[in-house]
């Protein structure tokens, strides 16, 4: 592959974005590089836990559908969904097919930000009593719905770094998988253990550049 320059890249990505690559010692070619896949790596993570937690949202909220048979994600009075979340859900259900889609096609439309949305203080009283039921990583008396949101909202906020091309080298390791491992782990301990192993991998593989 040719090496580009410096130069060359900030006339692709612009001078500002560049900017914060150039003013740390490192390469900033390389460094820039090392961002786009240290990016990728911290979304693989990422969609391993939305996957991992609206699993368990959706199963436990479905298990609860009431007599009248109403999908949680239609029975927008019954959780008190907010604006917000209506227009979520409800573009979710139109793009999977309408209200008689499947419940996985719809839940496969929801951004993450939905599920952090469902485990804010707004759904302590509806939501989160159901939905913590199926969090069995942790016994009943730890399982605590604002530590798992706050390891979602960061979470969340890693993301949209990621989805924006924004510098993430410098994030902590140590916080991102610590994170990473509370979220996974309220699902299964196991799961936690893998993706902390998985991210010690990513690691190795793609090794800070040097000056």
């Amino acid at each position: 592959m040719n090496r580009i320059t410096a130069d060359q890249l900030e006339a692709w990505i612009s001078p500002e974005r560049l900017h914060r690559y150039r003013v740390h010692s490192a390469d900033t070619v390389e460094l820039y590089m090392y961002n786009a896949r240290r990016s990728t790596h911290m979304s693989e993570l990422i969609l391993h836990i939305e996957v991992l937690i609206r699993n368990v949202i959706h199963r436990e909220l479905s298990s609860t559908d009431r007599a009248t048979q109403i999908p949680w994600y239609l029975d927008t009075q019954h959780y008190g969904f907010n604006r917000q979340m209506i227009r979520n859900l409800d573009k979710a259900v139109s793009t999977a097919g309408g209200p008689r889609a499947p419940g996985g096609k719809v839940v496969a439309e929801l951004m993450f930000g939905t599920w952090r949305f469902l485990l804010s203080t707004q759904y302590q009283a509806t939501v989160w009593p159901v939905a913590a039921r199926g969090f069995t990583g942790r016994v009943r008396s730890q399982r605590d719905r604002s530590e798992l949101h706050a390891a979602m909202d960061y979470l969340n906020g890693v993301r949209n770094r990621c989805s924006h091309s924004e510098p993430v080298y410098h994030l902590d390791d140590a916080e991102f998988i610590g994170n990473a491992s509370t979220a996974a782990g309220y699902v299964d301990t196991a799961a936690a253990s893998w993706l902390e192993t998985l991210w010690a991998q990513r690691l190795t593989e793609n090794p800070f550049p040097t000056a």
